[in-house]
C-alpha cells in the first residue's frame, strides 16, 4: 500500500502471502477477544501485532510495556481463532512466515459491562457523538469492576472507583458496578499485610509488598 494511501474498506478473502504482512483498521477502538477466521493450504505461522493507535506508519506493539504480539502455529485446512485473553485495539498487523493463507474474516468480540447508556433527548446532536465515546469506555472499563484500564492493566484500584462510580451513575442511571467493587471490601475478614485500619489499594489482587493508597 502507498504510504500516503487513504484507507480502504475490508474486503474479505484477504490474501496473505508468504513473508508478508497486511494491517487492519476498525473502524473504532475496541475492548475484547481478538477473533480471526483463516484458510491456509500448507503450514504458516501467522503472527498478529496490534495497538490502540499508529505512529505514522508503524505500530508500536511494545508501546506501554506491553506485548501485544499472539502467535497461531496453523496446519492446513480452515481455522476459527479466538484470543483466550481479552485486548484492547484499533489496528491489527497479520504476517505470515513460512507459508502463505487467506484471513477470511477479522474482528473483537466486545466484552465490557451489558448496561447502556441513557442518553439524554434533551443533547444537542454536536454532544451525541462525545457521550457515545464516553459511555463506550466506561462499558470498557467496568466489565464487573472499576479497572484502572482494559488493555494494560485490568485491575481495580481503589482511587480509579471514584471517578468511575461518579461516571457509571450519570451514564447509566445506577450504581451495580461500584456496589459490587464496594461489597468486596465489606466481605473481607482482613487487609494484611497491611498497618491496622488500612485498606487494599487494588483488591482482591493486591500486591503482597504492604503498600497502601492513604484515599
Amino acid at each position: 500500500v502507498p504510504k500516503d494511501a487513504p484507507p480502504q474498506p475490508i474486503a474479505f478473502p484477504l490474501a496473505l502471502p508468504q513473508n508478508r504482512f497486511i494491517t487492519l483498521e476498525f473502524s473504532q477502538l475496541e475492548a475484547g477477544f481478538l477473533s480471526l477466521t483463516v484458510r491456509c493450504e500448507e503450514p504458516v505461522q501467522l503472527w498478529a501485532f496490534f495497538d490502540e493507535r499508529m505512529d505514522g506508519q508503524e505500530l508500536n506493539f511494545y508501546r506501554l510495556d506491553c506485548c501485544n504480539i499472539l502467535r497461531f502455529d496453523l496446519q492446513p485446512g480452515e481455522h476459527h481463532l479466538l484470543s483466550m485473553e481479552c485486548y484492547t485495539m484499533k489496528y491489527l498487523r497479520l504476517a505470515a512466515r513460512g507459508g502463505s493463507c487467506q484471513i477470511t474474516g477479522a474482528c473483537v468480540r466486545e466484552y465490557a459491562a451489558p448496561q447502556k447508556s441513557i442518553l439524554p433527548s434533551a443533547l444537542p446532536n454536536s454532544m451525541r457523538m462525545l457521550w457515545n465515546a464516553a459511555a463506550k469506555t466506561w462499558r470498557q472499563n467496568s466489565v464487573d469492576l472499576p479497572m484502572d484500564c482494559p488493555s494494560r492493566e485490568r485491575a481495580a484500584w481503589l482511587c480509579d472507583s471514584f471517578f468511575n462510580a461518579r461516571a457509571e451513575r450519570a451514564l447509566t442511571g445506577q450504581s451495580l458496578v461500584e456496589q459490587s467493587f464496594l461489597e468486596n471490601y465489606l466481605l473481607a475478614e482482613d487487609f494484611s499485610p497491611l498497618p491496622p485500619g488500612m485498606v487494599s489499594m487494588c483488591y482482591p489482587s493486591d500486591h503482597p509488598n504492604g503498600q497502601y493508597i492513604p484515599n
